[in-house]
């Protein structure tokens, strides 16, 4: 195949890349989050196979970001083979859609851009639908989620598309090249998804879009700021900290709660840190340890309003944090390492060098405040950014013929491997929905989606909930331990102490529900069901304490748990309660 359609074919499938991430597919466990990572990975492969098949090249151009990729290839695979499931096989994914780019030497970045266009209107368009209600959220407790979960994920895959038309639009010799409807089109594009972004409320991205709006001013019109700044270099220098001081009270002050919970995440978080800082916690490491730490540090030295603050979070909200826990100082190196090529390396100065360079720069700063790498379009939009900046660079090395059509036979080996895992996987999730939809299920029949399914929180509550249904407690009681190991939150120790109060393990039961009362003080189920315990027991005094803490306390969200839990306290210590605490919740419920 000639060079030119060759790379027009891998255009168009990277134009459609990001068109999958709007999909919505139902029937998957958690579609708001799978449903991206099935399309856009289907992409991906087919590109792989693409790329191996059709894209005739005669060397390979071994530079600096192929070693960066390789290191993250080897922690994907290692973190598939410890927790198999959708995402970590969608993130052995990427290196394929890397190593397809890089192949393929050269892309046609206004086939993308068109791409990227459509699907920001589309998703802009969702929004809007969610806002005027016109479509179900995905969230009962957020308006607008567009086909996400969260908002925040929402508006991280919108700031990631924005990244990439705005050097577009500040590159004024591209703009005059260009027909003035596109123009015109990516303008229109712009200024409709900017409203949502802020019906998002998510500051992350805002932040992270800002600094790349400041990154594109600053590449466009290089020398007009060098000069602007050695004229009034003083007071730039004194009008910076105040500006920046500035935004972020601002950011601080439209959601105070949510800025110290993060404040306390990270407290936490160093202290972890400290216990492990050379070799960390290992894959996933955050999530399965990070709430035990949570609770050990509000039971010796958290404050009141820590306590009150304080969530049931798996997520670190900043990237550097979380591969220090994981990975240690090695992990942070790597990453530092990282972050300084991307922001100093030499490059060709031209529009797909900017743009591919602004796409990672705002997911460095978003991962600042959230999560860019667990989400899936934002990984592969980073992924497709970092193949575009490596095409510009150096190379090292260059090898030639033989090694290249190696490389093709183990690309396309390894692209067809990752589709038979994936059309796996994928028949393993359905057959665990259809299992969930059965109440007498045979239990057993879940053993035999685990070597696919281990990693999957999903797959790990319905192994709880089939024995649960089926009243199989000592069953029930070995894969809640399973389950927790995996992904241990206050709600699965609730449910743990359950189990053993049907069993009659009182002392167990009194434990784990002390323990998910520790995870998160103001969740008032654990605490409410300790108090029917004791009231069980006899142990009138302790229960009585417990209730009219219920009661009288404030609650972050009231709603229909907390009202029957307090119906229910009232029922139960009828005439046994103060009665000044009586009227306090009753006024308390008015208001």
């Amino acid at each position: 195949m000639k060079r030119e359609y060759s790379i027009a074919g891998m255009s168009i499938l990277l134009a459609l890349l990001p068109i999958g991430s709007v999909v919505y597919m139902r029937g998957l466990c958690y579609s708001t989050h799978s449903s991206s990572i099935v399309c856009m990975g289907v992409v991906i492969l087919f590109a792989g196979l693409y790329a191996a098949c059709f894209v005739r090249t005669d060397r390979f151009r071994f530079a600096l970001p192929d070693l960066f990729v390789g290191i993250v290839a080897i922690v994907a695979a290692g973190c598939y083979l410890k927790y198999p499931g959708l995402l970590s096989l969608g993130s052995l994914c990427l290196p394929v859609l890397y190593v397809s780019i890089r192949r393929t030497g050269k892309i046609y970045p206004f086939l993308l851009l068109y791409g990227v266009a459509i699907t920001l209107v589309l998703l802009s368009l969702y929004g809007y639908l969610q806002y005027f209600r016109l479509l179900p959220s995905h969230s009962s407790y957020f308006p607008v989620t567009g086909p996400y979960h969260n908002p925040a994920v929402y508006a991280g895959v919108m700031t990631i598309l924005l990244s990439v038309l705005m050097p577009y639009l500040g590159v004024v010799s591209f703009r005059r090249r260009q027909r003035k409807g596109v123009v015109r089109g990516i303008i229109a594009a712009v200024l409709l998804a900017v409203p949502v972004l802020l019906l998002t409320e998510a500051r992350a991205a805002w932040v992270a879009l800002g600094v790349s709006v400041a990154y594109t001013f600053f590449c466009a019109y290089r020398h007009m700021c060098a000069s602007f700044f050695r004229k009034y270099r003083r007071a730039i220098l004194c009008a910076a900290p105040v500006i920046l001081l500035s935004g972020g009270l601002v950011c601080y002050q439209f959601k105070p709660h949510s800025a110290d919970g993060r404040l306390l995440i990270w407290k936490v978080s160093l202290r972890m840190i400290k216990e492990k800082p050379l070799t960390g916690f290992g894959i996933n490491g955050f999530p399965t340890n990070y709430i035990f730490y949570q609770a050990r540090y509000l039971a010796t030295e958290g404050t009141e309003y820590e306590r009150y603050l304080a969530g049931d979070t798996h997520l670190a909200f900043n990237e550097p944090v979380r591969i220090m826990v994981e990975y240690g100082v090695g992990g942070i190196l790597f990453y530092l390492l990282f972050v300084g090529w991307v922001l100093t390396f030499p490059a060709k100065r031209n529009v797909v060098s900017h743009t591919a360079r602004t796409v990672l720069l705002t997911m460095l700063v978003w991962g600042l405040f959230a999560y860019p790498f667990r989400v899936f379009p934002v990984m592969a939009f980073s992924t497709v950014a970092l193949a575009c900046l490596a095409n510009q660079c150096k190379p090292f090395r260059v090898f030639h013929s033989s090694f290249s059509r190696a490389f093709a036979a183990f690309l396309f080996l390894g692209s067809a491997l990752l589709g038979c895992l994936g059309a796996s996987t994928m028949q393993a999730y359905y057959r665990l929905q259809a299992l969930a939809r059965q109440p007498a299920a045979d239990v057993r029949e879940l053993d035999t989606l685990r070597p696919l399914m281990k990693g999957e929180p999903a797959y790990g509550y319905i192994c709880c909930l089939l024995p649960d249904r089926q009243k199989q407690d000592s069953l029930l009681k070995e894969r809640l331990d399973a389950y927790i190991h995996m992904l241990p939150s206050p709600a699965a120790f609730v449910w743990k102490g359950d189990v053993h109060r049907r069993l009659k393990e009182y002392e167990e039961a009194e434990a784990a529900y002390k323990k998910a009362s520790e995870m998160v003080p103001a969740l008032q189920a654990a605490r409410g069901r300790l108090a029917f315990l004791y009231h069980d027991l006899g142990r009138e005094e302790e229960a009585l304490r417990l209730a009219e803490e219920l009661l009288t306390e404030k609650v972050k969200v009231y709603g229909f748990d907390t009202h029957a839990l307090r119906l229910k306290l009232k029922k139960t210590f009828e005439g046994k309660l103060n009665n000044c605490f009586t009227k306090k919740s009753n006024a308390y419920e008015k208001k």
